[in-house]
C-alpha cells in the first residue's frame, strides 16, 4: 500500500498579516504628512519671495520715469507699498500722487495693483523700528494699524510711515505665515535693501554698525555705544574728544571735532543758531554789524582799515562808509 503523502505549505497569519498593513499605513501617513508640510513651506517660500518682488517693484517705479495713469503727464510720482492690520490677507501697490510718503486712499493716492493672499496664508504682523524701539501691530498696548514703504526718485532710500506720526523709522519688516504656523518675515532697510528670512525671523548675527552718529546692533537698532557727538566710523566711535568749544561750519553749530551738534536754519554766529537770518551792515564805516544780535561781526578798525564793498571784506582806502568823529 503507497502511504499517503502530505505537503506543508506556509503562509502569512492574519496577525501578521495586520502588523505588515499597519507598519505600511505608519509609513504612508509620514510621507504624506512630511510632504504636505514641503508643499505648505515652497508654497510660504515663494510668497515671501513674491511679497519681496513687489517691495522691488515699487523702489523701481519710484525712482523710475514713470508715467501714472492717474495724472498723465506726471512723472515726479512715488510708489510704496501699503499693510493694513484689517486686511491680513491683502496689500496694495500704490502711486503715492501727493508725495507724502502714505497711502491716502483713492482718489488722493492711485491703486496700480492688489494683491490678494490665498490657501490659508496671511501677513498676520508688520513692524516699523526706530534706533532703540519697534512698532508692531500686534503690540498690546498701542498697535500700529498700518504699515506704508514708499520710495520717491532719485533717491534709492525708502521711507517708512505708521499711523504713529513724527517718527523716523530705520528699517520695517512684514511677516507672512502660512496655515500649519509657518513664517517667513520680509525686511526692508531705509537704504532700499530688501531681504526675506526663514522662520525664526530674530535669528540675526549681529555686528556694529554705524547710524545716526552712533553705534548701534545691526539686527537691534539699538544703541551700543553714544559718540556723544564725535561721529562713527565703520562700527565705531570716532577718537576725537570735543571740547567745550563750539563753532560754525556752514550753517551748522559744530563741535571741535568737526561733528554737527545743532543744524541751524537761520544760520550760524559764533557757534551759535541764529534767531533770524542776519545781514550785515556798517554804519561807521569801520565795523560789520549783524543786524540779528547788533554785535560786531567783524571790526575792520582792529585791523587798521575800513569796511569794504561788502561783508566781510576790510579795506585800507575807499569802503562803505565814513567813521562817525
Amino acid at each position: 500500500m503507497i502511504p499517503l503523502l502530505t505537503h506543508c505549505r506556509r503562509a502569512f497569519s492574519l496577525i501578521e498579516l495586520l502588523v505588515v498593513i499597519s507598519i505600511f499605513s505608519l509609513i504612508s501617513l509620514v510621507i504624506l504628512a512630511n510632504h504636505s508640510n514641503f508643499n505648505s513651506s515652497v508654497l510660504l517660500d515663494s510668497l515671501a519671495y513674491d511679497s519681496a518682488l513687489s517691495v522691488r517693484q515699487a523702489q523701481v517705479f519710484g525712482i523710475s520715469v514713470r508715467q501714472s495713469a492717474a495724472l498723465p503727464g506726471q512723472f515726479q510720482i512715488g510708489y510704496g507699498v501699503h499693510f493694513q492690520k484689517t486686511t491680513p490677507t491683502q496689500y496694495i501697490l500704490f502711486a503715492d500722487l501727493n508725495k507724502n510718503k502714505k497711502y491716502d486712499g483713492t482718489p488722493t493716492d492711485s491703486i496700480v495693483e492688489t494683491y490678494t493672499i490665498g490657501q490659508g496664508h496671511s501677513i498676520p504682523k508688520f513692524c516699523a523700528y526706530t534706533i532703540s524701539t519697534a512698532n508692531c501691530s500686534d503690540d498690546a498696548s498701542s498697535p500700529i494699524t498700518f504699515l506704508d514703504i514708499t520710495f520717491l526718485r532719485p533717491s534709492p532710500d525708502a521711507s517708512f510711515t505708521t499711523d504713529k506720526t513724527g517718527i523716523t523709522y530705520s528699517r520695517a519688516t512684514f511677516t507672512l505665515s502660512s496655515g500649519n504656523g509657518n513664517t517667513r518675515t520680509v525686511s526692508v532697510a531705509t537704504t532700499g535693501e530688501v531681504s526675506v528670512k526663514g522662520a525664526d525671523a530674530t535669528a540675526c548675527t549681529p555686528s556694529n554698525i554705524c547710524y545716526g552718529g552712533n553705534v548701534v546692533n545691526s539686527c537691534t537698532n539699538v544703541i551700543v555705544t553714544s559718540c556723544s557727538g564725535n561721529g562713527c566710523s565703520n562700527g565705531s566711535c570716532s577718537a576725537c574728544v570735543p571740547s567745550a568749544t563750539l563753532s560754525c561750519s556752514g550753517s551748522n553749530v559744530v563741535n571741535s571735532c568737526g561733528a554737527t551738534v545743532q543744524s541751524c536754519s537761520n544760520g550760524c554766529t559764533a557757534g551759535v543758531c541764529n534767531s533770524c537770518t542776519p545781514t550785515y551792515s556798517c554804519g561807521d564805516g569801520y565795523n560789520w554789524i549783524n543786524s540779528c544780535t547788533g554785535g560786531v561781526a567783524k571790526s575792520c578798525d582792529a585791523l587798521g582799515k575800513i569796511c569794504g564793498a561788502s561783508y566781510p571784506t576790510c579795506n585800507s582806502t575807499g569802503g562803505g562808509g565814513t567813521k562817525i568823529q
